[in-house]
């Protein structure tokens, strides 16, 4: 597990490491979640060790960011506020629909 404070934190991590979920907040500082998507697949060759979950979460999302996330391998769209039971039930779900 790795957390970050901002989107270029994260980039970072992504591209030196392979994760099974990415957990991803839309409105970081320095880098928002659409750059880093666009950079991620930009940087990565993902057909190689391809991000098997990512998740978005965001309270803000407009009709114009939602196309855009889905063509980065989002599986859903998370609103906040979350707690964390909630969270580590939609992980589950996820795995469990991944491994079916």
């Amino acid at each position: 597990m790795c957390i970050t404070f901002d989107g270029k934190q994260a980039l970072e991590k992504a591209l030196q490491s392979s994760y099974e979920l990415i957990l991803l907040d839309w409105n970081m500082p320095i880098m928002d979640g659409g750059d880093f998507l666009f950079n991620l697949n930009l940087l990565k060759d993902l057909t190689k060790k391809p991000c098997d979950i990512i998740i978005h979460t965001g309270s803000e999302l407009t009709e114009e960011d939602l196309p855009n996330s889905l063509a980065y391998r989002i599986l859903d769209v998370w609103q906040k506020p979350l707690d964390a039971v909630d969270i580590l039930r939609r992980i589950k779900n996820i795995k469990e629909w991944r491994a079916a």
